[in-house]
C-alpha cells in the first residue's frame, strides 16, 4: 500500500500495486466528508459524510454508503457534550437501505473525561 497525503497531513489517496483504490476529501476544516473506493478504475462504494456543526458538535454526523453491488446503509450519530465539547452520551443508528428496510441497528456509547 501507498499514500498520498493533503497539506494537512490526511491520508488523500491510497494505491495498491500502482492502482488507485481510494479517495478521501476533506472540508477547510479537515474534516472528513467523502470517500471512494475503486476497482479498476470504477467506483465500488463510496460514503459521504454531513455534520451538523462541525466544530461545536464534531460527533454528530451522518453517513450515507452506497456501492453498486450491494446495499449500502445509512448511520447517524447525535451525541450529548460537555461544556468542553467532550462528548458524554451519543446515540448511534445504522440503516441498511435495502428493500423492504430491515431494523435499524441501535447503540449507545457513553464516555467519561476527567480534566486535572
Amino acid at each position: 500500500m501507498e499514500y498520498t497525503l493533503n497539506s494537512n497531513g490526511m491520508i488523500k489517496d491510497t494505491f495498491f500495486l500502482g492502482s488507485k483504490v481510494s479517495e478521501h476529501i476533506y472540508d477547510k476544516e479537515s474534516n472528513f466528508v467523502r470517500s471512494v473506493f475503486l476497482f479498476e478504475d470504477k467506483v465500488l462504494s463510496k460514503n459521504e459524510v454531513t455534520y451538523a456543526d462541525s466544530h461545536e458538535r464534531p460527533l454528530d454526523y451522518k453517513i450515507t454508503n452506497s456501492s453498486g453491488s450491494s446495499d449500502g446503509f445509512i448511520a447517524t450519530n447525535s451525541c450529548e457534550y460537555s461544556e468542553q465539547l467532550v462528548p458524554k452520551l451519543c446515540q448511534l443508528t445504522v440503516q441498511k437501505t435495502d428493500s423492504p428496510p430491515s431494523k435499524p441497528t441501535e447503540m449507545t456509547v457513553s464516555t467519561k473525561v476527567e480534566f486535572y
